[in-house]
């Protein structure tokens, strides 16, 4: 009786954890927390699960010759969404955003050829945003903005250029009013003079940047 019923979960496990493979492939072999499927020549092609120790779905997205294609979801474990990708052969592309247990933006950043490049912004547990800038090859770039998550107020201003960060920061009193303005210069992790990003910051704030 427990043998008999032990293999009808088995068999029902099994049925839901079958991928439907494309014509042309076999499901491949199952590794731990894998399901994906093979082509003739070996590589993964189709459908592709990954899954927690316990058994709940973590990921799944598609492969076209042994390589990541297309939107790829990745999950917490109750089922809710963790981040959302996009790829294209195998590298990251678009945009890619991860969320909050309760489905609120955590952050949200675009990428070309699998680094990121283009504009990206944080939001805390209840959705205010905190951060907005962009990224150019994986590094953060040009000017950031900190905000307050109360008021949604400016509370700094991160500019990024040649490996040195100027962070040029605003405070903000209850009114809204600028209450005082600190510049701190740094580079390779410590504090260093004004002058190592004088000329550049000068022709932002000549720009009205």
């Amino acid at each position: 009786m427990t043998r008999g019923l032990l293999l009808v979960v088995a068999t029902c496990w099994l049925a839901k954890s079958a991928l439907a493979c494309p014509p042309n492939t076999t499901p491949g072999k199952t590794t731990t927390g894998a399901r994906y499927c093979e082509g003739p020549s070996g590589l993964r092609e189709g459908p592709a699960e990954l899954v927690y120790p316990t058994g709940e779905l973590a990921a799944k997205g598609s492969y076209e010759h042994g390589r990541k294609q297309g939107e790829w979801t990745q999950y917490y474990q109750d089922g809710t969404v963790w981040m959302k990708q996009t790829f294209a052969d195998g590298e990251q592309v678009g945009s890619s955003t991860a969320f909050f247990p309760d489905q609120h933006r955590r952050y949200e950043l675009h990428y070309q050829h699998g680094k990121a490049s283009g504009t990206a912004a944080r939001w805390d547990a209840h959705g205010r945003q905190v951060q907005q800038g962009s990224f150019d090859q994986d590094h953060a770039s040009d000017s950031w903005t900190v905000f307050d998550p109360w008021s949604g107020l400016a509370r700094a201003t991160k500019l990024y250029f040649d490996g040195t960060r100027c962070w040029f920061a605003k405070y903000f009193d209850e009114g809204g009013n600028t209450d005082f303005v600190r510049r701190r210069v740094w580079h390779g992790g410590g504090v260093v003079g004004p002058s190592d990003c004088k000329a550049t910051w000068d022709a932002r704030a000549e720009a009205g940047r």
